[in-house]
């Protein structure tokens, strides 16, 4: 196993394992390796530096007894091949926001007004979908409004 070091055309650094550097090859090459921040194919290996281990006690376990941090600079983030299964669920996940965005009004930010307008009976009920403050969104919640997240994932090529 081999461990990357990756990076997308807008910047976005994460990590992933690869069995060896040719399945990092077959992969990038198919299309199948993608940012998770922003779900870009265009992914390249970043430059690093060699890992030496001495023992078994050292890296992230001396640096973890000893307090310290994981280098600076290293953006963790997860990252995922998926199932036929999985692929299924997320290609559901995309025919449901596809349906929305075909069937409602898009109101962008002013999602928590209209909704809270619509809820008060100020305005007619419709479907709307938008944007909204994590802040809006317990207000909604709180006063009965009922809404749900709206999925959004990544246009990704596998």
């Amino acid at each position: 196993m081999i461990k990357y070091t990756l990076t997308c055309t807008k910047g976005h650094a994460f990590e992933s394992w690869f069995r060896d550097s040719l399945g990092y090859d077959d992969l990038a090459e198919s299309g199948q390796l993608t940012c998770p921040v922003c779900g870009s194919a265009e992914v390249r290996k970043a430059v690093m530096a060699p890992s030496v281990v001495r023992g078994r006690r050292a890296g992230s376990e001396q640096r973890a007894q000893a307090g310290a941090a994981e280098p600076q600079g290293v953006v963790q983030h997860p990252i995922a091949l998926l199932d036929e299964r999985e692929r299924k669920v997320r290609e559901m996940m995309r025919d449901l926001h596809r349906k929305i965005t075909e069937n409602a009004d898009d109101v962008g930010r002013n999602f928590a007004t209209e909704a809270r307008r619509m809820h008060e009976g100020e305005t007619p009920v419709r479907s709307i979908y938008g944007e909204a403050t994590g802040e809006e969104v317990r207000s909604l919640l709180d006063d009965g409004v009922p809404l749900l997240p709206m999925p959004v994932l990544p246009d990704d090529h596998h």
